[in-house]
C-alpha cells in the first residue's frame, strides 16, 4: 500500500518521462526541475550538474544526458530492491529472537530487539562495557541490599481478606 509519501515520490519520477510533461506551463520545465530537485534530495544524490542536463533533456528527450544517466537514473536504481529477500530475512530474524522462551515479548520490545538485530553491530563487535557501568548505577541487581522488606500482615489484614 502506497503512502502519501510514496505517491508524491512516484509523481516527482513523472518529471522524467516525456509524455507526462505539462504542456501550458511557463517556462515549461519549472515543475520538472523542482521534481528533479526533490529526487535528488530524497535520495541524497548531488543536485550539481542535473538541472541544466535536465532542460537539455526537456528540449530533446530522445537523448538522455549522460549526467542525468549516470548520477540520477542509476543511483536511484541501486537503491530499489530487486526481490524480496531483505524481507525474507527479517521475518526469519523474527523467528529467532520470538522464540518458546521469549514468547511474552511486547511489541515494542520485538521491535527493538529486531531492529538491533538487522542493523546492529555484530556481538563480537559491540563493547558492551559502557552500557552495563550505567545499567549498573541506575538498576538493582541479584546481590543488591536494598531490596524491599517483607510487611508483617496484621489480624485486622487477614480479617479483611477473607
Amino acid at each position: 500500500m502506497l503512502n502519501s509519501n510514496n505517491e508524491a515520490a512516484i509523481k516527482h519520477f513523472e518529471a522524467l518521462i516525456p509524455d507526462k510533461w505539462p504542456t501550458l506551463e511557463y517556462p515549461p520545465w519549472l515543475e520538472g526541475e523542482t521534481a528533479i530537485q526533490a529526487i535528488c534530495q530524497r535520495f541524497q544524490i548531488p543536485e550539481y550538474g542535473i538541472i541544466p542536463a535536465f532542460r537539455e533533456y526537456f528540449n530533446d528527450p530522445r537523448k538522455v544526458p549522460k549526467i542525468i544517466n549516470d548520477k540520477l537514473i542509476q543511483s536511484i536504481m541501486y537503491t530499489i530492491p530487486v526481490s524480496s529477500s531483505e524481507a525474507e530475512r527479517g521475518f526469519s530474524q523474527m523467528n529467532l529472537v520470538c522464540s518458546p522462551i521469549r514468547s511474552k515479548l511486547t511489541v515494542l520490545h520485538m521491535s527493538s530487539l529486531l531492529f538491533i538485530s538487522i542493523n546492529g553491530p555484530p556481538p563480537h563487535l559491540w563493547n558492551a562495557d559502557s552500557s552495563v557501568s550505567s545499567w549498573l548505577l541506575s538498576h538493582r541487581y541479584a546481590t543488591d541490599t536494598r531490596s524491599k522488606k517483607a510487611k508483617l500482615a496484621s489480624l485486622a489484614d487477614l480479617n479483611s481478606i477473607q
